[in-house]
């Protein structure tokens, strides 16, 4: 289940901070930084906790220990009203290969689809998850474009930058 991120931003706040300037912040920013995510109040800005609920006598390290729900992943993402757009989608799992996380964020990104007109998001060129990102945007028939050589790596290493789009609505605007 997905949830307000200021639910569990202690949660996320910790996960991030164990994952500062690693590969997986690397994967997940798209460049050598590293912060923690901002809980400002932004009306373009949206942002949530991917949950799960624990099985009884189960532990989990990211546990709301009243209601018994675990933060499983982080997902954000901004919208252009204007435009009908959303934008910088980021998603990071807290655990590899979550599959209750993967089915949440595509059931979210399936309702964007509906409404809003276009996404865009981008991610470093040999992420772990671009090739399944690569069958979501040519299933929902979207354009992959790349932009070689422009991401460097704490350790010197260069990147391609690899941005997605998908126009889920034709526009009506003729000027």
């Amino acid at each position: 289940m997905i949830k307000p991120a200021i639910y569990s931003s202690f949660p996320i706040e910790r996960f991030f901070k164990s994952i500062a300037y690693t590969d997986a912040m690397f994967w997940y920013r798209g460049d050598a930084e590293f912060n923690l995510p901002s809980w400002e109040s932004n009306t373009n800005k949206f942002q949530y906790a991917v949950l799960n609920v624990a099985k009884d006598g189960e532990e989990h390290e990211y546990t709301n220990t009243i209601t018994g729900e675990y933060t499983v992943g982080y997902f954000e993402y901004e919208v252009d009203f204007a435009t009908k757009s959303v934008k910088n989608i980021k998603m990071l799992s807290f655990f590899k290969g979550n599959i209750l996380f993967i089915k949440d964020v595509y059931n979210k990104i399936q309702e964007l689809m509906i409404d809003f007109d276009r996404l865009e998001f981008s991610i470093v060129g040999g992420s772990p998850v671009e090739r399944h990102l690569d069958l979501f945007v040519k299933e929902h028939r979207g354009q992959k474009h790349i932009l070689h050589n422009c991401i460097t790596d704490r350790h010197g290493k260069i990147y391609d930058k690899v941005i997605y789009e998908i126009i889920t609505k034709q526009s009506t605007n003729t000027g």
